[in-house]
């Protein structure tokens, strides 16, 4: 979805609704193929990235998980999803935030698994600026950020001019 936060982005990149998991797929494809993954983080700190390897591979279907493979599901061309792997893999910390909604379709469990397999391959879990967080972060003590005050250190606060709550 285009929104105010989208318009001040450098880049926004529409993905057909529902088909994130397959974005997220050629991405990690790219990363594994071509060894932009984080080999120690994932041998020391995780349990089951072989499977997950055969199957980006396609080993185990034999269907490569390829951005081409993606294009086809995501409507974004495969040029510009190897292009954000690129850019994913070989940014130092990147936070990937996911908010509420991604998770609010069929199969939308698989999306976020597969967000915090990307955040897995990058290796920066625990470290400031990576990792993941699941939920807009600020907004009822969710995620990992907390409102601590105003300005650079937190959200500037604004009165809630709603004093009145109807129910039905």
């Amino acid at each position: 979805m285009y929104t105010e936060t989208a318009e001040l982005s450098a880049q926004w990149i529409p993905v057909r609704p529902g088909s994130d998991s397959a974005m997220i797929a050629a991405i990690a494809y790219v990363m594994i193929s071509e060894n932009l993954y984080n080999k120690a983080f994932i041998d020391a700190y995780t349990v089951g990235f072989e499977p997950f390897r055969q199957y980006v591979m396609g080993e185990t279907d034999k269907q490569p998980k390829t951005p081409e493979w993606a294009a086809a599901l995501t409507d974004v061309p495969a040029d510009q999803i190897r292009a954000l792997a690129h850019e994913y893999a070989q940014t130092p910390r990147v936070k990937i935030t996911a908010g509420f909604g991604i998770q609010r379709q069929d199969h939308g469990d698989q999306q976020v698994r597969m967000l915090i397999t990307l955040a897995a391959l990058k290796g920066e879990f625990g470290l400031p600026g990576g990792g993941i967080t699941a939920s807009i972060p600020g907004f009822g003590s969710a995620g990992d950020y907390k409102v601590t005050g105003q300005g650079p250190v937190g959200f500037p606060g604004v009165p809630n001019p709603v004093t009145q709550i109807f129910l039905e």
